[in-house]
């Protein structure tokens, strides 16, 4: 194996590990690293998006966990979840079993149907790769950067 296959396989095992409610502060702090290798075709799209969907299914599975944990003192809805197309995603790629999906308690009047069709998945992992390579920008704050909004998507 060679340095850029090394390199390339800790990027995507970064990738497939990454903590996606994070994922613009990770791409500014990585950022320059990122583009080189982006530039020199060590990664491309189809591997970001690889690396992007493993994580989204493993954060689908995290937040089918959390939304259904009968011992949580609070109830937990698809919708209140940090980035509610994970779920979304993993419902339309059927993921989960109609036993599984059974559990799932929608608010607000939604079902399966339309808390996909609500939280349109269909460019999640389109949207997760435009901003690790252009994120979005930090506010600045007296402690250093955040944030405000984490989660958004948009």
């Amino acid at each position: 194996m060679d340095l850029n296959e090394i390199i390339k396989q800790i990027v995507i095992d970064q990738l497939k590990n990454i903590n996606l409610v994070f994922l613009n502060e990770f791409a500014h702090k990585n950022h320059e690293i990122i583009t080189f290798l982006y530039n020199q075709k060590i990664i491309d799209d189809q591997i970001i998006k690889f690396a992007l969907e493993e994580a989204v299914i493993n954060y689908g599975f995290r937040y089918y966990n959390l939304i259904t944990n009968k011992k949580s003192l609070v109830q937990e809805y698809p919708d209140h979840l940090p980035i509610p197309e994970i779920l979304s995603y993993s419902l339309n790629k059927n993921l989960f079993s109609k036993k599984h999906i059974a559990k799932i308690k929608f608010d607000h009047g939604d079902n399966l149907e339309t808390f996909i069709k609500k939280y349109d998945p269909t460019n999640l992992l389109e949207t997760f790769r435009k901003e690790l390579l252009n994120p979005r920008p930090l506010f600045k704050d007296s402690g250093g950067y955040w944030d405000p909004h984490p989660a958004c998507c948009h």
